[in-house]
């Protein structure tokens, strides 16, 4: 592996900087398919970064932790650093604490940070390819629709609705508030959901179990009393009916079932 990096460090030493970022996001592209340095899956093509990883990663965000987010965001990257990269990344927070930052990009400002203060034995190309790989993770936006994923039933677990557009990276994505969410059930049981809705805003909101699946039911049979038929079994009756009773309105209000055909 290491061997490899030193061929590709000699590589880019070859390249006239700066050049076109865009150019320099295929070049490495290019190189890192060629040499299967990184998994495939860190590999983006010209669709960006799949649903799959991009979600796995909103995962890690509350489950392991903003460092471990980064270190996935920005792989190639830190295989680069040469320095131990939790510390190195402990302190990039110190001066982009991810207090107000959209969902998952606690490592925006990242590249800033390279540039501001970089590491002792870094290549000079390391500003430049930490820029690529978060360009990586942004192309996510725009190829994926969360209108055409409205036509496939989410899978168990957390799931992910967007609008293939950069305006979303302009609006609030409250992370802060996903990881709140978790904390009302254990973490092994309980689901974050993310939907967008047509006027391009975010909703995020944490389940219990029995909500899981009295949503997806209601989003599977939409006339409530084929719903509450297929849940007879999943529940006791106080159960479903304080769901029906506190939840269930604000399903329908924000659009989640009845008429979301659309969204």
């Amino acid at each position: 592996m290491w061997k490899n990096l030193t061929k590709l460090e000699k590589w880019f030493k070859k390249r006239t900087y700066p050049m076109k970022l865009k150019d320099f996001q295929q070049q490495i592209f290019d190189y890192l398919s060629e040499k299967t340095l990184t998994p495939p899956r860190f590999i983006a093509d010209k669709k960006g970064i799949s649903r799959e990883i991009r979600i796995n990663s909103y995962k890690d965000s509350f489950i392991n932790g903003v460092i471990d987010v980064i270190e996935k965001d920005y792989y190639v990257t830190c295989l680069f650093i040469h320095e131990d990269t939790n510390t190195y990344i402990k302190n990039y927070l110190k001066s982009y604490p991810p207090s107000s930052h959209f969902i998952n990009e606690e490592g925006r400002h990242f590249p800033k940070y390279i540039k501001e203060h970089p590491p002792s034995k870094a290549p000079d190309f390391l500003y430049e390819l930490a820029q690529m790989e978060w360009l990586m993770n942004e192309a996510f936006y725009n190829y994926y629709s969360y209108k055409k994923e409205e036509k496939t039933p989410p899978t168990k677990g957390t799931f992910l609705h967007v609008n293939p557009s950069l305006t979303f990276l302009t609006s609030s994505w409250p992370l802060d508030k996903i990881w709140n969410e978790e904390k009302p059930y254990n973490k092994k049981d309980s689901f974050i959901t993310l939907w967008a809705t047509e006027d391009r805003s975010i909703h995020v909101q944490g389940w219990s179990p029995l909500e899981f699946q009295v949503l997806q039911t209601l989003k599977q049979y939409p006339i409530l009393e084929e719903a509450v038929e297929h849940l007879d079994d999943s529940a006791s009756t106080e159960e479903l009916t304080s769901i029906f009773s506190k939840t269930l309105p604000h399903w329908i209000q924000l659009k989640m079932i009845f008429g979301n055909e659309n969204n």
